[in-house]
């Protein structure tokens, strides 16, 4: 009969044999778990940016399929979201690159961009702001801060255009203000606690 000792002296030298046929393999994990370590408060913020740009550059791609406005986006939802979670400049940088990659990915790059990059790089900017004024309301933050992209970008729209131009002005409007509260009603609590926003 194996006693137990004899069992792990058996399991222990098959893994030291194991790991002895393997060194590059091992050595190139504990290299890995080292920068892992040494990096973790850099190189999890960066996935989760990274991630979330994706997921928002691609939640307007519907637009290249159906032409209407891309009013049902994430782009102001994960701005908001990085800008709480790794400060105004991130955000802002975050917002503007976002929203570029956003308009050539659904091939709808114009001159309107001259007025979308500005105004998702300033909702950036100032989410922390609105989020401290409103005492940590993500509903109501969110809320804010889509009415004052529409504030800023629609204006020139319902101003200076003819009559269709203002309808579909008003459309995305109400479309974005409307998907943008109930997205920062249902994931924004949801979110501020996976990133360990206070």
């Amino acid at each position: 009969m194996v006693t137990r000792k004899e069992q792990f002296r058996k399991a222990g030298a098959i893994l030291l044999s194991w790991l002895g046929s393997h060194k590059r393999l091992v050595s190139l994990v504990i290299a890995l778990l080292f920068v892992l370590i040494v990096f973790i408060d850099i190189i999890i913020p960066a996935t989760i940016i990274i991630t979330l740009g994706i997921i928002a550059t691609f939640s307007t791609s519907y637009k290249r399929f159906i032409r209407m406005p891309p009013a049902l986006e994430l782009i102001t939802f994960t701005t908001v979201m990085v800008s709480l979670a790794y400060g105004p400049v991130m955000g802002a940088i975050y917002g503007a690159v976002v929203s570029f990659t956003a308009e050539i990915l659904t091939n709808a790059l114009d001159v309107f961009i001259i007025k979308f990059v500005p105004t998702r790089a300033f909702i950036g900017l100032v989410a922390g702001f609105v989020f401290d004024l409103l005492n940590g309301n993500i509903v109501f933050t969110g809320l804010a801060l889509t009415i004052l992209y529409n504030g800023i970008t629609q204006p020139l729209d319902l101003l200076l255009a003819d009559v269709e131009v203002r309808l579909k002005s008003i459309y995305f409007f109400i479309l974005n203000v409307g998907f943008n509260f109930i997205i920062f009603a249902i994931l924004g609590k949801i979110m501020i606690s996976l990133l360990g926003i206070s």
